[in-house]
């Protein structure tokens, strides 16, 4: 693995001592979840997958009834995808920290057919399936994380289903570490890590106090959003921590016209750019942009380009976890993100 990825992730040693368990068992514990149950450890051992992938492999598609799967702690090197017609699955780590997707595809990679992978096809977990949760999982691609600046695109996640909820995990990346591709995501306590333009994407996210951490040169978000979609990218709470040299990260750069995002009662490190963002050398990006700050903390707080929108006490009463992401359909990703945060969610996955 690489060195960078060693410094940032602490290894726990994996207890002894495993109780056996059948690869389908009804839930009752695991965090309030309902369904079906596969255990995942680094191990063999009976009725246990060794690999998250093979545990996605034997759900059955379209059976409607929902899965968690408990993954031991461990380093799990593959490439994780979750196809779009499978039931809601959610995986559920000991801790994030322990609890290890890794993988290293960068964009100029070849695929079989001798063509680049371009940056879509790098993610390490690409989740297409709807209602997808995580817990106490880390996301990482260890490809861009030379810190070189001229690796390129790797992606830790791709997201392209709908009301995926994420609580506790780690998102480690250099350039574009998320990929919000579509439709809506709620992240809880999360942190994610990156330089360039690491979190982007079309959907419509809220970010419930996370923490953002930039290692070098960039902008933390590029967003795209649709101009029907009166959300984006929506910061609440957050603390942003910048590692690279002082003035040289932005809050964020249009992806197109009519990018959306805002950051709501967030706390700023001294060293962002004083500006906070960057219209990315196009002069008709500040007339369309939707970029908004309010009530905001600390020394990277301050005065803005007028083409950065404030709001009134009234109008940041709006950007409420419902209000974003409720949608036609009234989704509250609320209920399900608080027990996927219990601590006995982690406690499960040690258990069993």
């Amino acid at each position: 693995m690489n060195s960078m990825v060693r410094f940032y992730l602490r290894l726990a040693a994996w207890p002894a001592g495993l109780c056996g368990m059948l690869m389908f068992a009804t839930a009752s514990t695991a965090a309030g979840a309902t369904g079906k149950v596969l255990v995942v450890s680094p191990h063999k051992e009976r009725g246990r997958f060794t690999s998250i992938a093979a545990a996605i492999a034997a759900i059955p598609p379209r059976s409607g009834t929902p899965v968690t799967i408990l993954v031991r702690p461990g380093i799990y090197h593959q490439r994780l995808i979750i196809p779009r017609h499978l039931p809601p699955i959610t995986l559920l780590g000991a801790a994030a920290r322990d609890t290890i997707i890794v993988y290293s595809l960068i964009a100029h990679d070849k695929g079989p057919n001798g063509r680049q992978i371009g940056t879509f096809g790098t993610a390490s977990a690409w989740i297409r399936s709807n209602r997808f949760s995580a817990a106490h999982i880390s996301f990482v691609n260890d490809a861009g994380l030379s810190g070189n600046g001229y690796d390129g695109q790797a992606l830790a996640i791709r997201v392209d289903g709908d009301k995926a909820v994420f609580s506790h995990c780690r998102f480690l990346g250099w350039q574009d570490t998320i990929l919000l591709n579509k439709n809506r995501q709620y992240f809880d306590h999360c942190h994610i890590q990156g330089a360039v333009d690491f979190i982007f994407g079309n959907a419509t996210a809220f970010f419930n106090r996370c923490t953002i951490t930039a290692m070098g040169y960039g902008c933390i978000t590029a967003a795209r959003t649709p101009r029907n979609s009166r959300f984006g990218f929506v910061f609440s709470h957050c603390r942003v921590r910048s590692l690279a040299t002082h003035g040289h990260t932005w809050l964020g750069r249009p992806w197109g016209p009519y990018a959306a995002v805002a950051w709501l009662h967030c706390r700023f490190p001294a060293n962002l750019n004083p500006a906070g963002w960057m219209h990315w050398e196009d002069k008709k990006n500040p007339e369309t942009a939707r970029f908004i700050e309010y009530a905001d903390t600390g020394r990277g707080a301050g005065r803005r380009p007028a083409w950065i929108r404030t709001l009134t006490k009234a109008q940041a009463k709006q950007y409420t976890v419902r209000q974003v992401l409720s949608g036609a359909d009234g989704w509250n990703p609320l209920p399900r993100a608080a027990k996927l945060a219990a601590r006995e969610g982690g406690a499960v996955a040690k258990r069993n």
